[in-house]
């Protein structure tokens, strides 16, 4: 029987080396579109806790076990950014393959079905750049973590404007009293796991779980530094023009009325479609 879709929730997951923080003028510009739909920013596993996530990349074994912390409802959409997008297609995948519920639609956004360059497949980054990161995180993880960063927010076209925002968004300086914050948003063991993710992870064979039920969209940035615009000739998707990887920072209005009116004609469409 066909799930009746109305105003369904929305997922948010953020990428590598991020905080559900990085949502927050994405989620305020999606409230004032539609206060009706609830929106969830839930953190990576293994982010925000002292909890260390296994390579559910390298060893499928282990996705159940991710699956089952992350508790996303399937009744919902899912959106998810870089490495949030790929870990939502790789449960996407799964829960198809065990002919389980799948979310009313899956949107990857900056997300490549393969980050790393292989074969044929030459728009992503080289095998070489991103080894250099994963070795240079083993020994400087604080350090290698603010040079992706900074690669990130390139191609960004009011570049001091995002920087400022995420400064607001970062976590508050504690008082002196108080412990140190911890630098790193999850152990450097699980976010070694993302690098690890990063450079095995090859979903270009299902990127489309339409058939499914699961209708996919690919959003990709016209000026990203880590995921090219030029993946997306063989996928079903929209540019974003005149901006970089973090488009839910430098462009939230613009991008929660694509994604607002995206969800709305999706579930305007399954309505239609019912007896």
């Amino acid at each position: 029987m066909s799930r009746l879709i109305t105003n369904k929730p929305l997922i948010l997951l953020h990428g590598w080396g991020a905080t559900p923080a990085i949502w927050q003028p994405l989620t305020d510009a999606l409230n004032t579109l539609n206060p009706g739909r609830k929106v969830l920013t839930p953190a990576l596993p293994g982010y925000q806790s002292d909890q260390t996530i296994s390579d559910w990349a390298g060893d499928q074994a282990q996705l159940p076990q991710v699956i089952d912390q992350l508790q996303l409802p399937t009744d919902a959409h899912w959106l998810g950014w870089s490495l949030g997008g790929n870990l939502l297609l790789e449960i996407a995948h799964f829960l198809a393959e065990q002919h389980q519920p799948l979310p009313h639609s899956l949107t990857l956004l900056c997300s490549n079905p393969s980050f790393q360059q292989r074969g044929d497949h030459t728009a992503a980054m080289p095998e070489e750049t991103l080894s250099q990161f994963r070795s240079g995180f083993d020994l400087q993880p604080e350090k290698t973590l603010k040079r992706f960063q900074r690669l990130q927010q390139q191609g960004e076209s009011d570049l001091r404007a995002v920087k400022k925002l995420l400064a607001e968004l970062s976590p508050k300086k504690r008082s002196l009293k108080e412990q140190s914050p911890k630098r790193l948003p999850a152990s450097a063991e699980t976010l070694a796991n993302g690098l690890t993710a990063l450079s095995v992870l090859d979903q270009r064979a299902y990127t489309n779980l339409a058939e499914s039920g699961c209708p996919t969209l690919w959003l990709l940035a016209e000026n990203d530094p880590l995921v090219p615009a030029a993946t997306a000739e063989q996928l079903n998707h929209k540019l974003l023009t005149d901006c970089g990887h973090l488009p839910m920072l430098s462009q939230p209005e613009p991008l929660a009325r694509l994604i607002h009116d995206t969800l709305t004609r999706l579930e305007s469409t399954h309505r239609a479609s019912q007896p």
